[in-house]
This record gives structure tokens, sequence and C-alpha cells, in this order.
């Protein structure tokens, strides 16, 4: 879902996997009308024997090979675009199970505090990285960068805890989440962005602290705000990411 579904829908389908899209704010009957016509298509794909569960049996021999490709694509993709993609390289990514991703870098896995992911999203893109960060359960800031902007994206084992920008479009202040939900006034939200200025410090803490909004609903708007940043970066093609494991 998304602000801006009507305009999006095609990329994000074909970037993510998604069945459709649905476009915010929406009632609960377009909702119904968005998920039966999503269960309509899926219905449609299996009739016609394109789901998985209707093609023929996949015997052991052949399903092997397709699981280890699919966990281990995402890594072996990610050390090309580093150039690091060498026979000590890949018998590091082996040494787990078979099933799993064993290092993000070849030369550098496992430290802490420096880049051990590097590279552009032309060669890898954001969502191989984010499934390689998930299956090794990875704690680390992923920063990506494109055309001066700037979004960092805090994962907690492997899931997203938080995403911040720099340099991001007007739509994605935090101030806007916060009106939307209609937590504080635009003209207290004004006022206090004016006697704040060159302060420093985060604008949701300081509501909070001036009992503006309480932490949850801080913590609701930085949800939403997060979501939004992490799906406008999927949307870009290029750029550079860097992630630094902590």
């Amino acid at each position: 879902m998304s602000a801006r579904a009507d305009e999006l829908a095609e990329s994000f389908m074909r970037d993510t996997g998604a069945v459709d899209a649905i476009s915010k704010p929406f009632g609960p009957e377009a909702l119904l009308a968005v998920t039966a016509h999503a269960l309509e298509r899926a219905g449609s794909r299996a009739d016609s024997g394109i789901l998985p569960e209707h093609r023929a049996p996949i015997s052991p021999a052949d399903a092997w090979p397709k699981q280890l490709a699919a966990s281990l694509g995402p890594c072996l993709r990610a050390l090309a675009a580093q150039g690091q993609l060498n026979d000590a390289s890949i018998a590091t990514l082996l040494s787990a199970d078979g099933t799993t991703c064993a290092v993000i870098g070849a030369s550098q896995a496992g430290s802490r505090g420096g880049a051990s992911l590097e590279g552009r999203l032309v060669d890898v893109p954001l969502g191989e990285i984010l499934q390689m960060l998930q299956f090794q359960r990875q704690t680390g800031v992923l920063s990506v960068e494109h055309d001066g902007r700037n979004v960092s994206i805090w994962l907690r084992e492997g899931k997203v805890d938080i995403a911040l920008g720099r340099e991001s479009a007007r739509e994605f202040l935090l101030g806007r989440y916060l009106l939307e939900e209609e937590l504080i006034s635009r003209e207290d939200l004004n006022q206090l962005l004016a006697r704040t200025e060159g302060a420093g410090g985060h604008l949701g803490a300081r509501l909070v602290k001036l009992g503006y909004i309480t932490q949850d609903d801080l913590r609701h708007a930085l949800i939403r705000q997060t979501s939004e940043l992490v799906y406008d970066v999927f949307r870009w093609h290029d750029g550079g990411y860097r992630y630094q494991r902590l």
C-alpha cells in the first residue's frame, strides 16, 4: 500500500512480486475489493496450472538444485558485484549448511564497525540485499545513496527496525505523519519548529518531552515513515549501498 500506488503499482509489483497494490487512504470496501481481485487472479493462475502446487511433482533430484540456487543466489551476486567471487568466497558460503548464506563479504566477514558489504543497486537490487541480510539475521545499518539523497535502514536480527532519511522529499518528513494522524495541529507544529530552529535533536523526541504526543504516537508515526522510506528506496534502480555490521 502506498499514497502513490496508482502511479507506482506496476513497478512495485514487478520489483517485489506483489499481486496487487492499493492507494492510501482507503476504506474497508476498497480493501475487500482489492483482496477479492488478488484471490481471483490467484485462482485463475491455479486453474491454468501456473501455480507450483498444480505442476507435476518435483523429484528430490530436481528439488535440491533449485533450493540451493534460491538460497545462495543473492549472496553470489553480491560477491560478484564486489569483485570478490572466487573459490575462497564460494567455499566460505558453502561452509554453513548449504541452505543459508554464511558470510556477507568474503574478506571482511564477521567484522564489526567496518563496511562488510558495498556496491551499486544496478548490480544487486535492494530486495536481494535485504533478503541476504535477513537470511543471516544480521544486525547493522544499510545506507543507500542516490542523487544526493541518503536513507539508512537499521536492521535487528535481519528485520527492519527503522529507516531514517537525509535530504529526503518533504513527503517523508515526520511532521507529515503526525499531522495526518491528527496527533498535533499544524499551528502547534509550526510554533515548535520556530522555537527550536537550530537546536538540534530529533523532532519526535522533543514532541514527546513537551507532552504534545505520547511515545506510542511517535512509534506509530515512525513505523509509517519507515515503511514509506523503504518502499521509496525499492524504486531506486541505481545508487550506492554500504552495509555496516553492529
